[in-house]
C-alpha cells in the first residue's frame, strides 16, 4: 500500500523535525555539561579526614577522604616516598571503568622509588562509593554522574595535594587508564595545574 505523496512528505518532515530536536537537545545538554565543568569553585571546604597511615618499606601508605561535591565524601589511597628530605612530585591515577581502589606493592614500590607520590581517588559508584540496587534508568543516570564526578573530583584532589608540605605543588601530574584516560583528557583540558599526563588504553 502506498502513501499519497503529500502524506509521505508530511511523515518525512515530522521525522526530520524529530531528529533535529534530538540533535539540538543533545548539543544543548553537552554545552550545559561543559559550562558546569568550566565553572569550578574551589571555595567549599575540602574537609580532609585521615583514615590511616602506615609505614611501609620506603614509603607511607595513607588512606583519607575529602569532600568532592557538597556532602560527597571521596576516599583516596595514597603512597608517599619516605625520608626523601624534600617535597616530591605527585601523580593522580584515574583507573578504568570496572576497577576500584587497590594497590599492588610492586606498583607502590616502583612509583615511590622513582621519587613520586601516587594518589588514587575512588570514583563514583565504585568501591566504597558504590550505590546498591539501582534499576537500569538509575544506572544510566549514575553513569553520567560518574563521568562528571571523575572530571570534577580530581580538581578537588589537586586542591588537597597542593596544601601538603610533602608534595611539590608545581609538579602534579595525571595518569589515566581506559575510562580514566577519557575523563583525564577533560581534567587536563580544564585544569592548568596539571603539568603533564599519561593517558593509556584510551578509547571512545
Amino acid at each position: 500500500m502506498r502513501f499519497p505523496q503529500k502524506k509521505s512528505v508530511r511523515v518525512l518532515a515530522i521525522v526530520l523535525l524529530c531528529l533535529a530536536g534530538i540533535v539540538t537537545a543533545k548539543l544543548a545538554w553537552n554545552q550545559a555539561n561543559i559550562r558546569a565543568l568550566r565553572k569550578y569553585d574551589a571555595r567549599p571546604p575540602l574537609n580532609v579526614v585521615l583514615q590511616s597511615s602506615e609505614q611501609k618499606k620506603g614509603y607511607i601508605l595513607e588512606e583519607f577522604t575529602f569532600e568532592g561535591s557538597p556532602g560527597e565524601s571521596v576516599p583516596v589511597m595514597a603512597v608517599i616516598p619516605s625520608d626523601v628530605g624534600q617535597p616530591c612530585p605527585a601523580i593522580i591515577l584515574l583507573y578504568g571503568i570496572g576497577m576500584e581502589i587497590e594497590f599492588d606493592d610492586r606498583i607502590a614500590e616502583a612509583v615511590t622509588q622513582a621519587g613520586f607520590a601516587l594518589f588514587v581517588p575512588e570514583q563514583l559508584n565504585r568501591g566504597k562509593r558504590r550505590r546498591k540496587e539501582l534499576n537500569p534508568i538509575e544506572q544510566a543516570v549514575t553513569f553520567h554522574q560518574r563521568i562528571m564526578a571523575t572530571i570534577h573530583d580530581p580538581r578537588r584532589l589537586i586542591d588537597v595535594i597542593e596544601k601538603r608540605p610533602d608534595i611539590d605543588s608545581r609538579r602534579i601530574y595525571l595518569w589515566g587508564a581506559s575510562f580514566g584516560a577519557m575523563a583525564g583528557c577533560s581534567v587536563m583540558a580544564y585544569d592548568p595545574r596539571l603539568k603533564a599526563g599519561v593517558l593509556t588504553l584510551c578509547g571512545g
